[in-house]
């Protein structure tokens, strides 16, 4: 018989989110109805917090660039995955037998005959979906259907978790794509103390950045100053800009409105505009009016300038 090759995800499409607000809007977006949002909330930040226990440096969590998903990864195999209206669980075909088929079950499962997919009702179907771990299965579970079928696969995709971490090794790619501003905000949304795993210091250790994706060079302060004093003339650079027209009642109204606080470190605006008299606040646009965002209250907040320069720059 010849050997399947089970589909593996496409980790290109994931990217770390830099901004808290942004991963908020995008997450909160998969699964509109409140109750439902928790539970699966609930799940998958026991599910991150069970791995790292297993192996705190062979796991992540990925936001994806275009926002259609949020995916927990253990060690190179994805394990949930979380989408518009929909959860992707992923769990061991033999235990999910012994639990499902004496209910009347109306979730789908989902495998790979090599690179083609294969959709079923009927788990008997449908073949290993990771060709790394044996008897895998992904089982899709509809909004409507998370609150019913959930809990019982929670034990399942444990198991899981157990085999794909001890197992697989996660890849460099995926460990640069982790979304800590998911964490964070995940940590928020359960009241839970959601860590990162242990390899994101060692990524921001001087040396260890990916010098083709940050453009930056940590030099030794030798080198560095070598380079200072080779280089004392000023350099001139023209360029052409394009400025955006911007609503002035509209910043004066969030500003008020925050209380003239930052909505990021909570803190009063740190000093008096001498041009207003009025406690100086910057606006900064959750999506950027140079990606098409608008000028309108659902897309701005009121920042502190340290905060402003946190969200474009941290």
């Amino acid at each position: 018989m010849q050997k399947q090759e089970q589909h593996l995800p496409d980790h290109d499409h994931e990217i770390e989110c830099h901004d808290k607000s942004a991963a908020h809007i995008i997450i909160t977006n998969f699964l509109p109805e409140e109750n439902t949002r928790n539970v699966v909330f609930e799940f998958l930040a026991n599910a991150i917090i069970y791995a790292n226990k297993i192996a705190s440096d062979n796991w992540n969590l990925n936001l994806d660039k275009n926002g259609e998903f949020l995916r927990f990864n253990t060690g190179q195999e994805y394990c949930i995955e979380i989408s518009d209206q929909k959860l992707f669980v992923l769990c061991l075909k033999s235990l999910i037998k012994d639990k499902m088929e004496k209910d009347i079950c109306t979730i789908k499962y989902q495998g790979y005959n090599k690179k083609q997919k294969i959709i079923s009702k009927n788990i008997n179907d449908v073949p290993d979906c990771l060709r790394n771990v044996k008897d895998s299965v992904g089982c899709i579970l509809k909004s409507t259907e998370i609150n019913e079928y959930l809990p019982h696969l929670i034990s399942i995709n444990n198991k899981f978790i157990d085999i794909a971490i001890r197992k697989t090794t996660i890849r460099p790619k995926m460990k640069r794509a982790h979304s800590e501003r998911s964490i964070e905000y995940l940590s928020q949304a359960t009241n839970k103390i959601i860590p990162n795993p242990t390899y994101i210091n060692t990524l921001k250790e001087p040396g260890n950045l990916d010098e083709s994706s940050t453009g930056i060079k940590y030099l030794p302060d030798e080198e560095l100053i070598d380079r200072l004093n080779l280089r004392k003339e000023t350099k001139i650079n023209r360029y052409t800009t394009t400025q955006y027209s911007r609503n002035p009642d509209l910043a004066k109204y969030v500003k008020e409105k925050a209380s003239w606080i930052c909505q990021d470190c909570k803190q009063k605006a740190p000093f008096i505009d001498k041009a207003t008299n009025q406690p100086y606040l910057e606006i900064h646009h959750i999506k950027p009016l140079s990606e098409d965002g608008s000028d309108t209250l659902e897309n701005v907040i009121a920042l502190c300038p340290n905060c402003h320069r946190k969200r474009h720059h941290g």
